[in-house]
């Protein structure tokens, strides 16, 4: 059985919202790995929904791949889903490796990243059915 991306899309959302009796180091890593499990999520239906759609990964660079199918998209609401795919990107790196959050309050970002993966989820699931 393969693995059901959305279940990081859950688990992002309930670790934004982990924060009572936490010390701030806790609540920091808390959501930082929120930040990280909704680009996973995000990219990973977006590169399954590719891949179901016909479309071939390349063997390299397969990240920039999947956001620029919907980046150059014609369709607009694709355009922006490949814009929330970058912004997730950028969160996630910097959540995964700078000692110091590089895109403004790190909870802001974190409940961004969880929002910004919703609506990726949304938009999919609801193109996929057409």
């Amino acid at each position: 059985m393969s693995f059901a991306w959305d279940e990081y899309r859950k688990l992002s959302g309930w670790l934004v919202n982990q924060r009572v009796g936490k010390d701030p180091g806790e609540v920091e890593a808390l959501w930082r790995s929120a930040i990280s499990r909704a680009y996973y999520a995000a990219y990973h239906l977006s590169r399954s929904l590719l891949v179901m759609g016909g479309v071939a990964l390349p063997d390299r660079e397969v990240h920039a791949f999947v956001r620029d199918q919907f980046a150059r998209s014609r369709q607009i609401y694709r355009q922006k889903l490949g814009g929330d795919l970058r912004k997730l990107l950028e969160y996630r790196r910097s959540a995964d490796y700078d000692e110091v959050f590089k895109h403004g309050q790190l909870g802001l970002a974190a409940a961004a990243a969880n929002t910004y993966c919703d609506n990726i989820f949304r938009h999919l699931i609801a193109a996929s059915l057409e």
